[in-house]
């Protein structure tokens, strides 16, 4: 009798919808060209980021965490062939990834408690800066009905 029992497990996961701090929106060139102030400078383009990257909102020590996991535990077998986890090693990685989604549900529930007031501090940052611009350099798509 021949029984085939394998080594390895065949692993696949991903974090998705968890980067928050890559959010942007935005701004139209017309309003661009009113002038750049240094604090904004670095998160400022034709797109605004609405949390910066070093944000405590930002899901980087998750990314990071995760990236953790996958490089200890699952290595890859090529682009083509996903990544394996040995079985003997399979209860550890199932430990470590109890303790990511602990951290997973954290951060979470930080972002639920915390989002609004990031989003709304950063409308505050663009309003106070680009709208006494807009009143005293108009852009050329103001309207006699725009509120500049």
């Amino acid at each position: 009798m021949r029984v085939f029992e394998p080594y390895l497990q065949y692993v696949e996961w991903s974090l998705t919808g968890a980067a928050i701090q890559r959010h942007r929106i935005a701004i139209q060139k017309d309003i661009l060209k009113l002038g750049s102030a240094k604090d904004l400078e670095d998160r400022l383009r034709t797109t605004f980021d609405l949390i910066e990257k070093s944000s405590q909102l930002s899901s980087k020590a998750l990314e990071d965490a995760l990236n953790e996991i996958r490089k200890n535990y699952t290595p890859s077998l090529g682009q083509d062939h996903g990544r394996v986890v040995l079985k003997a090693a399979k209860p550890h990685l199932q430990k470590r990834l109890t303790a990511f989604r602990e951290l997973l549900k954290e951060h979470q529930k930080k972002v639920k408690a915390e989002l609004e007031k990031k989003l709304t501090d950063s409308r505050k940052q663009v309003i106070e800066y680009y709208l006494p611009l807009a009143k005293r350099i108009r852009p050329t798509r103001c309207s006699a009905k725009c509120c500049c």
